[in-house]
């Protein structure tokens, strides 16, 4: 980009940029244009255009939800008590999945450091992610197969 003894851009690069800005702005228009000139295959009678009529309402619901009829939603909680145990194992075993591959791996981090927590649980997270994929992409999703991956990572 040549530029002046001044440090100013010169008049060529201005007409550059102004170039990549007229170009990105056309390509925002009709990507635009054609994204919403499809309809939605899984809803046909709402348009993709109907979506932004939609979202406000359901932001509103979301910082100011509506009154519950039958009482506080804070009473129905011991029933997801199982659902919190089952994600607090999955956490347990990707961190115990993400501490195996680490010490594949030897980054070189200090045993008890927040970085190899953090960098455990990402990679963890990860290698369960991506199991879970293949698992499905070969057939083979199933309890008995994820519950032996969850039990291998907190073993691990």
């Amino acid at each position: 980009m040549p530029v002046s003894r001044t440090g100013e851009s010169t008049p060529r690069s201005d007409r550059r940029g102004r170039v990549r800005l007229i170009a990105a702005a056309c390509w925002l228009a009709a990507f635009s244009g054609w994204f919403y000139h499809f309809g939605l295959p899984n809803n046909p009678p709402i348009s993709r255009p109907d979506f932004w009529w939609i979202v406000p309402d359901r932001l509103i619901d979301l910082a100011d939800p509506p009154s519950a009829q039958d009482g506080s939603a804070w009473a129905h909680l011991p029933q997801r008590f199982d659902v919190f145990l089952l994600a607090g194992l999955i956490v347990a075993a990707a961190w115990g999945l993400g501490n195996l591959v680490l010490a594949a791996v030897r980054p070189p981090l200090d045993e008890r450091c927040a970085e190899r927590t953090v960098f455990a649980f990402g990679c963890g997270i990860s290698l369960l992610t991506l199991l879970t994929l293949g698992c499905g992409l070969a057939g083979w999703l199933s309890r008995a197969v994820l519950g032996s991956l969850v039990v291998l990572g907190i073993i691990g």
